[in-house]
Formats: C-alpha cells, sequence, structure tokens
C-alpha cells in the first residue's frame, strides 16, 4: 500500500470528529501497553512521521478534554447494544464502531456535570465503561482477538445532553440513578468525587487505576 493511501485512513478518522482529537499510535493488534500517551499534543498531530505511524498500525483516540470533550459508551454484549439504542434512538445516529463484540457510541456529552470515566455493571457483571477522561479508545486496526475494528455507523459523532440518557433495567454506575435508569443530574457527595465538567476544570478526579503505572489510563475491550 502507498504512504498516501496508508495516511488516508487517519485523516477519514479526524474527519469523524467536530474537534481535533488526540491519537494514538499502537502496534497492529495491541490496544494498550507500557507508552505515556497522555503526552501526545496537537503537535504531534502536525508531524508527517507521527501520522505514518498512525497509519500503520492500531488507532487509539484519547477521550474528554484533550480531544475537544469527546466520550463514548463501549458496549460489551450485542444483546444489550441493541437493548440500550433501543431506549435512546438519537443515538443511533451518531458514529458507532465494534471490535470483537458489542460496540462503541461516540458523542459529545453535554450539560454542567458529565461522569468521568468508570464502570457500568449489570447483576454484579461489568457490561460496559464510559470513557471520558484518563482514557482512550481504539477505532481502528487489528483487536487483539482477531478481525478488524469496524465502524457499524459511518458518521460524525453528535453533541449530545448526557443527561438524557436512559440504560436499562438493572444497569448500576455511580452517575445512575438507584431507582431507575435515569442519569443522576447533581454531584453526589462520595469519597471520590467522580463528576467533571464538560469543559474539562476538574478533570484529575476519579481515574482508571490498573494502568497507572504506565502513566496511562483504560483501553477499549
Amino acid at each position: 500500500m502507498k504512504t498516501t493511501a496508508k495516511t488516508d485512513i487517519v485523516n477519514y478518522v479526524l474527519g469523524l470528529f467536530a474537534t481535533l482529537v488526540l491519537l494514538v499510535a499502537w502496534p497492529r493488534g495491541k490496544k494498550g501497553g507500557p507508552q505515556k500517551w497522555t503526552k501526545i499534543t496537537a503537535q504531534d498531530m502536525a508531524d508527517p512521521v507521527y501520522l505514518q505511524k498512525l497509519a500503520e498500525g492500531n488507532i487509539g483516540v484519547i477521550m474528554g478534554p484533550a480531544s475537544g470533550g469527546i466520550g463514548s459508551l463501549d458496549l460489551d454484549d450485542d444483546q444489550f447494544a441493541e437493548e440500550f439504542l433501543a431506549l435512546n434512538p438519537d443515538l443511533r445516529e451518531t458514529l458507532r464502531t465494534r471490535g470483537a463484540r458489542g460496540c462503541n457510541i461516540w458523542f459529545y456529552p453535554e450539560g454542567d456535570h458529565v461522569p468521568s470515566s468508570c464502570k457500568l455493571k449489570r447483576d454484579g457483571q461489568a457490561i460496559a465503561d464510559w470513557r471520558f477522561n484518563d482514557c482512550q479508545t481504539i477505532i481502528w486496526g487489528v483487536h487483539p482477538y482477531g478481525g478488524l475494528y469496524s465502524f457499524q455507523n459511518a458518521t460524525q459523532a453528535i453533541r449530545y445532553p448526557f443527561q438524557k440518557i436512559q440504560f436499562p433495567p438493572g444497569v448500576t454506575a455511580k452517575f445512575i440513578h438507584p431507582s431507575g435508569g435515569s442519569i443522576i443530574t447533581e454531584p453526589q457527595n462520595t469519597e471520590e468525587p467522580y463528576f467533571v465538567s464538560g469543559r474539562g476544570e476538574r478533570e484529575n478526579l476519579v481515574h482508571c487505576h490498573a494502568f497507572a503505572a504506565f502513566g496511562s489510563g483504560c483501553f477499549q475491550g
């Protein structure tokens, strides 16, 4: 493949977002590792050598304020993904990608209190991830289990009020009201505050600690 053809995928990915997103270059088939991707800047995104590196492997997107406020819901199960989209039909219209199963729903969350990254559970089992701060998500490349990451809805990510999102029965997370699937609209008094502004003023709140030793956060499943 010619160099120009390879770098076309980078331009294509960048065109799916209304803001400049910072992209992470991973080896093909990888979605994380001991790389301090939090150091990537807009200057890197203008470097032809770095852009070529992106084109030759897997591409991750740094989430949250660093990339203009982009977030994603990583739904780990096909049936759960359909259940979620049935409750939130507006989100069928935004960018949606797929790894080995389920999907990633990409959008710019709007509102005064956008929750920081955390896991969602159902019946005590992890079923999804909300990714906003201290995370990156793979959007293109080869999945570690084989096969390519794909675009289920290849359109630009939309802006959407986070508080409008509804979750299926039994789904729990710090930002979901315990009496049902609606979003808690005010920060709660917890040991670790877990809300950040959509403008990123309080982005140093809850982190995905598993990869902290590498200077990185959570990765796409």
